[in-house]
């Protein structure tokens, strides 16, 4: 399962990071005044490099690890 953790510089109702299971997810919580990117340009930048940085936030992706199932 993917994650994505968006860390802003400033934060937005008292927290600084979040955590997301989909780009579209940002924009439903956060204003993109506050990501300072829009949802397309952002999805082709996590698309081709896995991380975004501006001048407001970064946002990552990467895997959820999860316990493995019939693991004891």
């Amino acid at each position: 399962m993917k994650v994505i953790h968006l860390n802003l510089y400033e934060p937005y109702q008292g927290k600084a990071d979040y955590y997301f299971g989909s780009v579209k997810a940002i924009y439903e919580h956060i204003p993109k005044e506050c990501v300072g990117i829009v949802y397309t340009n952002l999805c082709t930048q996590l698309r081709h490099n896995g991380t975004y940085i501006n001048r407001l936030c970064t946002i990552r992706t990467d895997q959820l690890l999860a316990r493995r199932q019939g693991s004891k």
